[in-house]
């Protein structure tokens, strides 16, 4: 299962890298690609996930989830 992350306020490298680490404390995350170009993740998934988790996840990374797709 994969999942559509539209993030909020990355502009670099080091956003997507700190992005990263936090989804990937998520105990479901199986893979996450962090696209600052387009700002969202992909997110593979062992099975579904909450909002509200993601959102946490992006939060303490310091950005905005804005939909989960």
């Amino acid at each position: 299962m994969f999942k559509t992350l539209k993030i909020e306020g990355m502009n670099c490298g080091h956003c997507a890298g700190l992005v990263k680490v936090e989804l990937f404390k998520i105990k479901e995350v199986i893979d996450a690609t962090v696209d600052v170009k387009n700002k969202n993740a992909i997110v593979k998934l062992e099975k579904p996930v909450d909002f509200e988790v993601f959102q946490k996840a992006v939060e303490d990374a310091g950005y905005t989830l804005i939909q989960l797709i």
